[in-house]
This record gives structure tokens, sequence and C-alpha cells, in this order.
């Protein structure tokens, strides 16, 4: 790895940017799946997810460890995040804002990695009576 190549901070020593470090691993220890119960649902009702923490290379099941829940709606995203039991499940609820109408979808993975595909999806209908 090189650093400071423009040499644009100034430095005492000139000649410690540059390291060799080991290799990193950017596989998760384990993935998230996710689940929905409808895929419609009244505007400003609550939307419940579950799902599993699997180990990595098997479907072990993970206790005890954080998933998150990326939640999309055109280009919004929030970030739900759960914890899973001693058996490797979680539960997470997510409820629209009234009004909030559009094409929902959810990705459950571990904290930290980027976003892949979709897993599921939800349609919010329209709310049926106004407040």
């Amino acid at each position: 790895m090189d650093t400071d190549t423009g040499n644009d901070v100034n430095e005492i020593l000139e000649n410690n940017n540059f390291r060799i470090s080991a290799a990193i691993s950017d596989l998760a220890p384990y993935r998230a799946t996710v689940e929905i119960e409808s895929t419609n649902i009244v505007s400003g009702s609550p939307i419940v997810f579950w799902g599993q923490a699997l180990r990595r290379g098997s479907d072990d099941p993970v206790p005890d460890v954080p998933v998150n829940l990326y939640l999309r709606v055109g280009d919004v995203q929030r970030v739900i995040a759960a914890r899973t039991d001693t058996n490797g499940n979680y539960v997470a609820t997510f409820t629209p804002l009234s009004g909030e109408a559009g094409n929902f979808t959810v990705t459950a993975m571990y904290p930290g990695q980027s976003t892949p595909r979709t897993m599921a999806s939800a349609t919010p209908l329209p709310s049926l009576c106004s407040a």
C-alpha cells in the first residue's frame, strides 16, 4: 500500500509511506436470509421480516449475531438492525410512513457488506382511510 503518493502532506519522514500487508479477506463469516409474510401491505401498517443467519459454506445457523436489513423504496434506503437468537433466527419490524407507497425491496446481510441482489419485495397499498 502506498500513501501520500503526491507528497501532499508535510511530514518529517517521507520514506515511510509504503507498506506491504497480508491479504485482506472481505468474505463475511455468515450470510442472512429474509422472508416476508405478504407482498401487499396497507400503507402505515407494520411489515414483519424474519430469517436466519447461516454460516458461510454451510447451512448451519449462527446464533447471537447482528443482521442488517437494507430496505429500499425508490431512491431511499433504510437500514434495520436485527440480532439472531440462540437458533440463528431473527425477526424485525418496519412500519412505512402513512401515505408512503411504492415497491419496497429488502436484502438481509452481514453488517458492512455491499448490497447484493434483492431477496424479498412488497408493495404498500395506498391507505384506505385518512387520519
